[in-house]
């Protein structure tokens, strides 16, 4: 009766002191035909286990292997970034001996990014300090020279001061003379 009215379904009945499971659905292009499939409650659930067993399996699987891929894939973005990071205080200490490696530098990514930036900074602070000592170079040699002007400078004056004197000294003895010469 149920199957008449609804059409289309499933349900359960009791058998023989056994419960059955039924699926119904009308035959398309016959008149009024219903195609009806029966199975016992304990044919459906003995599959049930190893339905279980495959779904464990097969979820602890994707499991393991989404645990690999994921750290694959962290490693792969965590580890240059902590380079960077270590190139980053290297240059904070100054210490810019080292250029970051061309594989970093090489990615496409942001990791890749930075390290250029990081290179770029790193450069152009050799660059700076070269151009320093070469005009602190330049500073000393040419105070060297001051130096040396400024010694000779001292020693003329020296001399003239002497050559004054000694003239001052000459005139001063003619002077006496004429007078004594007067008297």
């Amino acid at each position: 009766k149920t199957i008449l009215q609804e059409k289309r379904g499933i349900g359960h009945y009791e058998y023989n002191v056994q419960t059955m499971y039924v699926g119904y659905a009308p035959i398309e292009g016959t008149n009024n035909w219903t195609f009806i499939v029966t199975a016992d409650e304990n044919e459906i659930m003995a599959s049930i286990p190893e339905l279980q067993r495959k779904i464990m399996t097969n979820a602890l699987f994707f499991l393991a292997a989404g645990i690999v891929l994921v750290y694959i894939l962290g490693s792969s973005i965590a580890n240059p970034i902590v380079k960077s990071i270590k190139y980053s205080q290297n240059i904070a200490d100054l210490d810019l001996r080292e250029d970051i490696p061309e594989k970093i530098k090489k990615r496409k990514d942001e990791v890749g990014d930075l390290s250029r930036a990081l290179q770029v900074i790193t450069d152009s602070i050799k660059e700076v300090i070269k151009e320093i000592t070469n005009t602190s170079s330049q500073v000393m040699t040419a105070s060297e020279e001051m130096l040396a002007a400024s010694q000779q400078a001292a020693t003329a004056s020296a001399e003239m001061s002497q050559t004054m004197e000694q003239i001052a000294q000459g005139a001063s003895d003619q002077a006496e003379s004429t007078q004594q010469g007067a008297f």
